[in-house]
């Protein structure tokens, strides 16, 4: 049996100044109470700040001839944010104790009042505080009132504030959209509910170990479903602590002290921070949990060099929430995820969070063992033989040649199409061989497998993935038939202009000349002079003459 002792008969009080507090010094009184506790202090329909403990909080600014602002926050952030200087005074029904009388000064109580217990309608068996031993109490976790039912032989349930201030707020049947990426079409709106969001927050607390003393940062937006999830909710729930900004970039991450800090993020991200000169400054993390893309091993390990943290790669979608975790070994279905396969072998779940959905995904499954063999849309059919794409995507990876890629059927021949972003080795390997050489070594890998089933192939400077680590299948074709531009710098001193650029294996002169040794063609060298020149004033005519033009040494590439 479920007892409910709530803390909405207590002894309030409000807390004297905080000498830390600066606010106060400016003309402003800054209060701090919890905006979830009718009636005491609680947001009406209209989203105003309401309640007992709010009006005398403005009469006692208006007696001191102050100004007045609220921090509203749930229980126990309310006292951390205060604690913390950023609140002159608590207006609240906070019970005196002797363990606060050690910390704060208390004022002479506006309120005197009496705890209750609240059972269901149909519970007999519950009528005084002498019935609670060996019964179930729901509190917060730093409730005065947890400690009295524990007096009395009850057993103490923690609830999170959140929830409760969720409860008394918002109905949880209440239901938003949230849009998916668009990353294998179009991007669609996906329904969900208030009460899901909450059921799912309350179990990754528990499944993964969560609680008051976490600090969460996060590089990805709370518009998605995993920034919702682990950015806003879990935090929210956790009682823990959250940075608001969206921090993206690794200069604005690395301003931060990252000691004890759980960072949700992708593994874009991850990898740039990783390659960066800065990388040992992530060894203080306590978490890394990430998703929108498959967390490469490679990486992980690089991780694991640099850091003890733990890594939560998570997997998931808008329209599942999160199904399964992979911790260092293998990805695992969570405890309450219930999987099947459709017979196409397409992975479909259910959840208290999700009811049931159908995946694109082609997965196997091995009891709690969850595999994931690629999508069911990127599935081709080659010679009557079903391939799978990624399958032909991991195969080029392993030549070591290649920092990323994407492969899919050519827009107008029907056949198979691969855009290479080209590793250090890559680059090494095309300055030396050309394009030629590149593809010559990615098909000698295919071939045993594949046969000739990928016949363009096309290097490109960067695959442009969304923030959230995926290739938009719409993308492709443009980038497929899209020619790459230079990009110039110009400077000048003293009269002299200078024009500088970097050369990229992806510019279509690499392609059409010399294509076993990539070389700048002279007339190419000769058309950018023009070219400048015109640009800087210079009156070139129609015909244009240059005698006994000679090249110093070779325009090649470089790293």
């Amino acid at each position: 049996m479920v007892s409910k002792l709530l803390k909405i008969l207590a002894l309030g009080a409000f807390l004297t100044l905080n000498l830390n507090a600066k606010t106060i010094k400016e003309g402003v009184l800054t209060i701090a109470t919890e905006g979830t506790y009718a009636p005491f202090s609680y947001y009406d329909d209209k989203n105003e700040l309401k309640g007992y403990d709010v009006d005398i909080a403005r009469e006692v600014a208006k007696k001191l001839n102050l100004k007045i602002e609220f921090l509203t926050a749930p229980w126990d952030a309310m006292l951390a944010a205060f604690d913390a200087g950023k609140a002159d005074a608590v207006f609240n029904q906070v019970s005196v104790t002797d363990e606060r009388k050690k910390k704060y000064d208390y004022a002479q109580p506006y309120t005197v009042v009496h705890g209750a217990i609240i059972t269901h309608k149909d519970n007999d068996d519950i009528k005084s505080f002498d019935d609670l031993k060996g019964k179930k109490n729901a509190d917060s976790a730093t409730s005065n009132w947890a400690k009295v039912a524990a007096s009395y032989g009850a057993q103490n349930v923690t609830v999170d504030s959140f929830s409760k201030s969720m409860e008394l707020k918002f109905d949880q049947n209440s239901t938003f959209f949230l849009q998916t990426s668009g990353s294998s079409g179009a991007s669609k709106n996906i329904q969900k509910s208030l009460g899901a969001m909450i059921e799912e927050g309350l179990f990754l607390k528990d499944e993964l170990g969560f609680g008051e003393g976490d600090k969460f940062f996060a590089s990805v937006s709370h518009q998605h479903m995993f920034g919702l999830t682990f950015k806003i909710f879990l935090p929210l729930i956790s009682g823990a602590k959250a940075v608001s900004k969206e921090l993206n970039y690794p200069e604005a991450i690395f301003e931060l002290d990252l000691t004890n800090l759980s960072f949700v993020t992708s593994p874009v991200l991850l990898q740039t921070l990783v390659s960066s000169p800065r990388a040992a400054e992530i060894s203080g993390l306590k978490n890394i949990i990430c998703a929108g893309s498959a967390l490469k091993s490679e990486l992980r390990a690089s991780i694991a060099k640099l850091s003890s943290t733990r890594i939560i790669d998570i997997y998931g979608s808008t329209e599942t929430g999160a199904v399964a975790r992979n911790l260092g070994d293998e990805l695992l279905l969570f405890s309450k995820v219930k999987a099947g396969l459709s017979e196409d072998e397409a992975l479909n779940v259910s959840s208290p969070w999700c009811e049931f959905f159908q995946t694109s995904d082609w997965a196997q499954i091995d009891g709690s063992r969850l595999t994931l063999k690629g999508r069911i849309d990127r599935i081709v059919k080659l010679n009557d033989k079903r391939v799978n794409l990624i399958s032909i995507e991991n195969k080029m990876f392993e030549s070591g040649l290649l920092k990323d890629c994407y492969c899919d059927t050519h827009p107008k021949f029907k056949r198979l199409a691969a855009l290479l972003e080209l590793s250090d080795e890559g680059v090494k390997l095309f300055r030396d061989s050309g394009k030629k050489g590149v593809v010559a070594r990615l098909n000698e890998l295919l071939r045993p497998e594949f046969k000739n089933s990928v016949r363009y192939f096309k290097i490109v400077s960067s695959l442009c993935k969304n923030a959230q680590g995926k290739f938009l299948k719409a993308n492709f074709k443009t980038i497929l038939e899209k020619n790459e531009e230079l990009s110039w710098e110009k400077s000048s001193e003293e009269g002299v202009y200078k024009f500088k650029t970097k050369l990229s294996p992806a510019l279509s002169i690499f392609m059409e000349h010399f294509p076993n040794l990539p070389l700048l063609p002279g007339f190419v060298q000769l058309d950018f002079v023009f070219k400048f020149a015109i640009e800087l004033g210079a009156e070139i005519g129609d015909q244009c003459v240059v005698e006994n033009l000679k090249f110093l040494k070779f325009v090649k590439e470089k790293l």
